[in-house]
């Protein structure tokens, strides 16, 4: 135990006032992570308050996840986030408390976790909208029976892939992707389900689908792949439309599940030919286009 932790003057489970640990000890009676001039660093964790402003705080295994500090915009290392990073080498000691306001009750001297300080993962600032969120890995110097909750979400511990059946992929609930509408998606369905119509009719290798999950990332959040063909290794995302902004929408994911899945090709699929500039782009870039001509005969256009 340093110098620092044999003044702290609390036991876990002792009950004290948010104001009076201030009055004694230092560091703003605001936030959730508050650096004392005295060598400590506070943290509070409030479930409710921290829900409506988009913070998850709870344990994970033998780590307390705790959100930092940043309640619009993506969060950044600096002030108290950054105090909290480097608390070690600053020589501070880290102490965790269970409510934020009023009566308040110490948990544990707590430590960052030095092989996996943090997790970046994607979620909702307080205004709604999607953000970065720094989530912070605590280790508990001490043992103790903590009072505050599990965690009540899960990300991937590692990036995993997994093959699916395109029936499956259309049937199953998923997300709006960045830009498009719920009409946008259903007309998706639907040309996925006429090409995948086509190529079993001329027989076709089969049009299946992927699930992508990201370590790190939020296991609600799995990347879906709209359409991959095994014995071609063809990569497909599908549009409802053939606009600048689909098309570009379109090239930035093929390009993000590549990383993943390793094509021989990629390709976009769309219901009517695009014009002449954006086909420029996509064969430009070697991504294939698919579209549906008269008469229902699906055209390949590539290199």
């Amino acid at each position: 135990m340093n110098q620092e932790s044999a003044k702290f003057p609390y036991q876990p489970g002792q009950k004290v006032l948010r104001k009076s640990l201030h009055q004694k000890l230092g560091g703003s009676p605001q936030g959730g992570i508050c650096p004392s001039n005295q060598g400590f660093i506070f943290l509070f964790s409030d479930l409710k308050t921290g829900e409506e402003l988009g913070y998850h705080d709870g344990w994970s295994d033998d780590c307390f996840l705790f959100f930092g500090s940043g309640q619009e915009g993506d969060m950044e290392f600096s002030g108290s986030n950054k105090s909290l990073l480097n608390h070690l080498q600053d020589n501070r000691t880290v102490h965790l408390f269970m409510g934020s306001r009023g009566e308040i009750i110490y948990e544990n001297q707590m430590e960052i976790d030095q092989k996996n300080p943090y997790e970046l993962i994607e979620n909702n600032d307080k205004n709604g909208e999607p953000r970065i969120a720094i989530i912070f890995r605590l280790k508990p110097i001490n043992k103790f029976v903590s009072k505050l909750p599990k965690t009540n979400f899960e990300v991937h511990k590692e990036t995993l892939i997994e093959d699916i059946s395109l029936e499956r992929f259309l049937k199953e609930s998923f997300s709006i992707k960045a830009s498009e509408s719920k009409v946008g998606i259903r007309k998706e369905s639907k040309l996925l389900t006429k090409y995948a119509t086509y190529r079993r009719k001329h027989k076709q290798s089969a049009l299946t689908s992927k699930l992508i999950k990201i370590k790190g990332d939020k296991k609600v959040d799995t990347l879906k792949v709209d359409g991959w063909v095994e014995n071609d290794k063809l990569l497909i995302e599908a549009k409802s439309s053939c606009t600048r902004n689909m098309i570009r929408l379109a090239i930035g994911q093929l390009l993000d599940y590549k990383r993943y899945l390793k094509p021989n090709q990629m390709a976009i699929l769309v219901p009517s030919k695009p014009k002449d500039d954006l086909i420029d782009l996509l064969l430009d870039l070697n991504i294939e286009i698919i579209y549906q001509a008269e008469g229902g005969e699906f055209i390949h256009l590539k290199k």
